[in-house]
C-alpha cells in the first residue's frame, strides 16, 4: 500500500494519529509505504512519526524533502497551508513502476480496513474519489464561474484520493497541476481541490462518501451509506481539529480521537467537559431558534 501525506508542525500530531489509525486496521498488509512530503519539519519531527514503526512492523516511512524556492507562487490560501498543496507534486516524484498512491489528509481517522477502496479497479480513470457533500451546489457553481463549464455534474473532496499514476502520466505533464496553480492563484479558494476537480473531475471513479465522511456535516448521506458512526473514514474538515485546545465540535468525536491517540501516547489539548458544555449550549440555542420560528 502506497500512501502520500504532507504536513507542517501544526498538523504533525494529527498526522501521527491518522497514520496510526490506518496502520491499526492494516496489520496484514505486507508493507504500508508512507511518503512524507515536507519542507519545514525537523529531524525530531520526522523521528516523532518514525516511532510508529515500533508499533507496526509493516510501517515504512519515506521522508521526501521539498525545496519550493522555485515555486514561490505556492502560497497559503485562507486556512490552507502550503503543504496542503503538495499533493499537486504527485506526478513529479514517483517512479514509473508505481501504479497508485493514496493521498491522506492529516485530519482523518481510518476506522475500518479500506483495502476494498485501495484495490478497486481504476480502469482508465485518473483517480478514485469520494463525492462532495450532497447538494453542495455553491462549490460546483463557483468552479464553473471561475474556470468555465465543467463536463461532470459532481464534485469531489481531495482529502482522500487514490491517484492512478499511469493514466495521469499519459495525459498530463509532471508540472501540469502546478502550472494551473500558478495561472489561477488569484481565483483559488480550496486550492488543490479546485485544481483537481477542474483538471481531472471529468474522468474519476466515484465512491461513496463513507470513505471521506465530514464529521461536521450530518447532511452527508447517500442511499445505502451506513450511519456516520460506522463509516470507514472520518474527516475533521474546517479549522476545528480534535487535537487542538479550541476544539468545540461534537464531544463524542473528541473521545473517539483520543482513543486512537492514546495508542501512540498522545492526547488532545481540548477538554471533553468543555466540548460537551459548548455542544449542549449550541443544541439549546438551536432548539430556541426552532421554537421561535414555529
Amino acid at each position: 500500500m502506497n500512501v502520500l501525506v504532507a504536513t507542517d508542525q501544526n498538523y504533525l500530531k494529527g498526522l501521527k494519529v491518522a497514520l496510526s489509525s490506518l496502520l491499526q486496521h492494516h496489520k496484514k498488509v505486507d508493507a504500508v509505504n508512507v511518503y512524507l512530503l515536507y519542507t519545514v519539519l525537523t529531524e525530531e519531527d520526522i523521528a516523532f512519526l518514525a516511532q510508529l514503526g515500533e508499533l507496526y512492523q509493516n510501517f515504512r516511512l519515506h521522508p521526501m524533502y521539498l525545496s519550493i524556492s522555485e515555486y514561490d507562487y505556492l502560497v497559503p490560501i485562507d486556512r490552507f497551508s502550503v503543504e496542503a498543496n503538495y499533493r499537486l507534486f504527485v506526478l513529479k516524484l514517483f517512479p514509473e513502476s508505481m501504479e497508485r498512491i493514496l493521498w491522506l489528509d492529516a485530519d482523518l481517522l481510518v476506522r475500518r480496513n479500506i483495502l476494498d477502496f485501495y484495490n478497486q479497479p481504476l480502469d482508465n480513470a485518473y483517480a478514485a474519489v469520494c463525492r462532495h457533500r450532497r447538494e453542495n451546489t455553491s462549490f460546483y457553481s463557483r468552479l464553473q464561474r471561475d474556470f468555465g463549464p465543467l463536463p461532470q455534474k459532481d464534485t469531489f473532496t481531495s482529502g482522500f484520493t487514490l491517484f492512478h499514476l499511469p493514466k495521469l502520466r499519459e495525459d498530463f505533464s509532471p508540472d501540469a497541476f502546478l502550472e494551473f496553480f500558478r495561472a489561477h492563484v488569484d481565483q483559488l479558494v480550496y486550492p488543490d481541490q479546485d485544481i483537481l476537480n477542474v483538471m481531472i473531475g471529468n474522468n474519476v471513479k466515484w465512491n461513496d462518501v463513507k470513505y471521506n465522511y465530514y464529521v461536521q456535516d450530518s447532511r452527508q448521506t447517500e442511499a445505502g451509506s451506513p450511519k456516520r458512526y460506522f463509516t470507514p473514514v472520518l474527516h475533521f474538515v474546517t479549522g476545528n481539529k480534535p487535537w487542538m485546545e479550541a476544539y468545540t465540535m461534537r464531544p463524542w468525536y473528541l473521545l473517539l480521537w483520543n482513543r486512537y491517540a492514546r495508542r501512540v501516547g498522545l492526547k488532545s489539548e481540548a477538554s471533553v467537559k468543555e466540548s460537551l458544555r459548548l455542544w449542549l449550549r449550541y443544541c439549546a440555542a438551536t432548539a430556541r431558534d426552532w421554537v421561535m420560528r414555529r
